[in-house]
């Protein structure tokens, strides 16, 4: 992974630490939240939309992956 991938993969993280959970099932992060964190600390060497929806889709592969496991530890 590259230094601008990893970049991209710890701003998601740090968004990722603000959702709110319902249901124990992770909301999406906020657009808002998104351009806060470009406001503060920049886009991370990326223009603002492609940041914005790299993180977006970021957050959808990971919600996916986590209702998965939701759902897998509910059938059990």
């Amino acid at each position: 992974m590259n230094e601008k991938r990893y970049r991209l993969l710890s701003a998601f993280n740090q968004l990722s630490q603000e959702r709110r959970l319902e249901n124990g099932a992770p909301m999406p992060v906020l657009n808002k939240s998104i351009r806060e964190y470009i406001e503060y600390y920049g886009a991370n060497g990326y223009p603002g939309d492609l940041f914005i929806e790299a993180i977006q889709k970021i957050d959808n592969a990971y919600i996916d992956a986590r209702c998965e496991e939701i759902r897998r530890k509910t059938k059990k």
